[in-house]
Parts: structure tokens; C-alpha cells; sequence
């Protein structure tokens, strides 16, 4: 009996000893989830303020970048309008100097027969030396560079450059071209071919600049023989040089099979270097391309007249190569029929052996001629050709196409 009750007892005890741990967990488990629970709602807070700290801040940056730029606007009296108004005007000035027209002056007034000395202050900023190093080879010393001087003249204020085809002989779209001012002669400036053309040696080449002084153009079909003109240009190297005397001739005609230049003939020297400068009058006008000069004999030098080199100018610029006219036959000095193109509207009107002796009623007389009244259209233009064959005359109406 005392055993059992002593059993009972050691029973209630441990019982009420596992209550009691019971009781301990369980308090020891909500007063955890307490403590959680309120961290949590500290970092809640924290992070709230942190939100509000960041939004004050930015508020006010903002507000005083506002009063700054109110403040600045106020004292500099900035316009919009006129700043909107000064964007489109430049945006309009940079397309038209893109689309510049090489078009001769109308109604010129004569020469003023100013000093040399204006002339020169009036051109100079308009000619440019042009360099061209040209990659060689030798047996002696293998691969080799040699380096051509040249001139040549600012004709589009954004960069565009006439010269003669034979400095940049050899040369293309990679080639190692630059330009020199006069006023800044070490001071060489990257250009590039933008197209030749051999037959009348007239090239383009441009430059990475804009707001350049173009050359004022002249009238080369007024020029009389004995007018006072200068040529600008960079002689054995020597850039900015000036020399003067007059149009000894005009006219001067070089026929190449295919077509015809007519050179004005000048007293002004002209030597290697002069080359692709201008031949001006004495307005400081452009009026003709220096080419070239008679070997062994001094005061002979030759331009090419400023109508037609601006012609091949504009084409080169546009096209990257002349856009010639033709009828699509090739005669003889005789103006006799050779070959006939098949592509040519003729090819089924005349034949070989008959001979041309007229276009659109005038007559003409040698290649020379005819060249020179299908200079005057355009491709596309309709022309009548007079031939005459064995038996008979008759007239041909010819598309002008693209010369082969």
C-alpha cells in the first residue's frame, strides 16, 4: 500500500514537472514570435523614413534646380522663339550650302583693273596647295613614295575643291590627298577624290570643312584678247604666288576623238605647281583653270575657260563622272560615218560611209564643230542630224544619250 502511494506520488510529480516544462516552451515560443514581430515593425519604420528622407531630397533638388534655371533665364533674357528661329536658319544655311550651284554670274560688269595687290587679298583665301603622295616602286630600293605638287581652287563653301585631273593622277578614295591655305601653309588638311575626269583634266576633291570663302566666278565666253589677268597657285611649291600678264589667244582648241576643249591662251607664267589654280581677271574673278604650258618656251601657258570646267564640276560633284551627250557614232576627220553604236537611234536611220554635215539646221564642217552643238543639249534632248549618203540628204531625229 505505501508502495502504491509512493508510486502515485512520483507520478504526480513527474506530471506536474512535465507541465511545467510544457509551460516553459510554450512561453519561451510566443515570447520569441513577440520579439520578431516588433524588429519587424522597427524596420518598418526605419524604412518609411528612409522613403521620406529620399523624397524631401529629391523635392528639393529639383526645386532649386528650377529656381537656378529661372534665375539664369531671367538675367541672359533667353528667347525660345528665337533660339527655335536661329536652329531652323542654320539647319536652312547648311542645306543650301549643300546644294550651291555652280552657275555663271549674268550681266557681269567689265574688269575693274584693280591693283594685283587686291586681287590677291580678294582670291587668296580661295586657293589652296594640294598634295599628293604617291606610292612607287623601285628595283634598286624597293617600295618608294614621291609626293606631286599642286593647286587648286575653293569652289562650294562646305569643302568642295576644283583641281586638275593630272595632279591626282592615280589616285583614288583612299589616297593620301591634302590641302594647305595659304595663310596657314604647314598646316595640311585630309582630303578626299570625289571624281576626274582625263579628257578635259578637270577634278574634284573635298575637304572636311564648311564656312569656306568660294571663289567669285567670271564670264570666260566675254573675255577679249589683251585683258590684264593673274595667276594664283603654288609654283615649284612656293604657295600663294601671283603672276601677272594678259590672254594672249582664245580658243585654242585640243580635240581627244571624243571631245574638245577650248584653252585660253595667257602671258601670265605658268609653272609646275601652278597647276588646278585659277587664271583670274583683274576683278578677282575666276575666269579659267591653269593646265599647262608650252615645253622650252616662256610666256605660252593655257586655261581651261570657267564655263566649261564649272560644267564638268557640277557632273563630278553629282555623279562622281561627266555626263556626256552623244549620238552614238564615231566619224572621221571628215566627219564621214565609222561605226555606229547599236545602242544609237541612228542604227537603223543611217550606215556606215555616209557623212554628216549638220545639226539641228547649222551646218558643220569638222568633228570640232559638231562636238561643240552637242555640247550645247543635254542627254535626253532630241536633235536633227543632216546626212548625206551616196544618193541622197535627208534629216534624223536622234535621242542624246550617255557617251560610252
Amino acid at each position: 500500500m505505501n508502495n502504491m502511494n509512493n508510486w502515485n506520488s512520483d507520478s504526480n510529480n513527474q506530471d506536474n514537472n512535465n507541465q511545467e516544462h510544457e509551460n516553459i516552451y510554450y512561453d519561451n515560443y510566443f515570447n520569441n514570435f513577440n520579439t520578431s514581430e516588433n524588429e519587424l515593425k522597427i524596420l518598418k519604420k526605419k524604412n518609411k523614413r528612409k522613403i521620406y528622407i529620399i523624397i524631401y531630397l529629391t523635392i528639393s533638388f529639383i526645386s532649386v534646380l528650377l529656381v537656378i534655371c529661372t534665375y539664369f533665364l531671367k538675367s541672359k533674357k533667353i528667347d525660345f522663339s528665337d533660339v527655335i528661329s536661329q536652329k531652323i536658319e542654320n539647319i536652312e544655311n547648311s542645306n543650301l550650302k549643300s546644294q550651291e550651284s555652280l552657275k555663271i554670274p549674268e550681266n557681269l560688269d567689265a574688269p575693274q583693273g584693280l591693283p594685283a595687290s587686291e586681287v590677291y587679298k580678294k582670291c587668296s583665301k580661295s586657293v589652296v596647295g594640294v598634295f599628293v603622295v604617291r606610292e612607287g616602286f623601285s628595283i634598286f630600293s624597293g617600295p618608294m613614295q614621291s609626293q606631286v605638287l599642286g593647286s587648286g581652287i575653293i569652289i562650294k563653301s562646305n569643302g568642295y575643291i576644283l583641281t586638275n585631273a593630272h595632279v591626282v593622277e592615280g589616285c583614288d578614295q583612299n589616297s593620301d590627298i591634302s590641302v594647305t591655305f595659304c595663310d596657314k601653309p604647314d598646316d595640311k588638311i585630309k582630303a578626299k577624290l570625289i571624281g576626274r575626269d582625263r579628257s578635259t583634266d578637270i577634278a574634284i576633291i573635298k575637304i572636311d570643312k564648311n564656312n569656306l570663302e568660294a571663289i567669285a566666278l567670271g564670264d570666260s565666253s566675254k573675255l577679249e584678247i589683251g585683258e590684264q589677268v593673274y595667276a594664283i597657285g603654288s609654283p615649284n611649291g612656293l604657295q600663294g604666288t601671283i603672276t601677272g600678264g594678259m590672254i594672249s589667244s582664245l580658243n585654242r582648241k585640243v580635240y581627244d576623238d571624243v571631245w574638245s576643249t577650248n584653252f585660253i591662251q595667257t602671258s601670265a607664267p605658268i609653272n609646275p605647281g601652278n597647276s588646278g589654280g585659277p587664271l583670274v581677271d583683274s576683278s578677282g574673278r575666276f575666269i579659267g583653270v591653269n593646265t599647262l604650258k608650252t615645253e622650252n618656251t616662256e610666256g605660252i601657258g593655257f586655261a581651261i575657260p570657267v564655263n566649261d570646267a564649272v560644267k564638268i564640276a557640277e557632273d563630278l560633284i553629282n555623279h562622281g563622272k561627266v555626263l556626256r551627250p552623244a549620238i552614238g557614232v564615231t566619224v572621221n576627220d571628215n566627219l564621214v560615218i565609222e561605226r555606229i553604236s547599236e545602242k544609237s537611234e541612228l542604227s537603223r536611220s543611217v550606215s556606215r560611209g555616209d557623212m554628216i554635215i549638220g545639226i539641228n539646221g547649222k551646218v558643220v564642217k569638222n568633228p570640232s564643230e559638231l562636238v561643240e552643238e552637242i555640247k550645247k543639249h543635254s542627254i535626253g534632248d532630241t536633235v536633227d542630224i543632216s546626212v548625206q549618203s551616196v544618193i541622197l540628204k535627208k534629216v534624223v531625229s536622234v535621242k542624246l544619250r550617255e557617251l560610252d
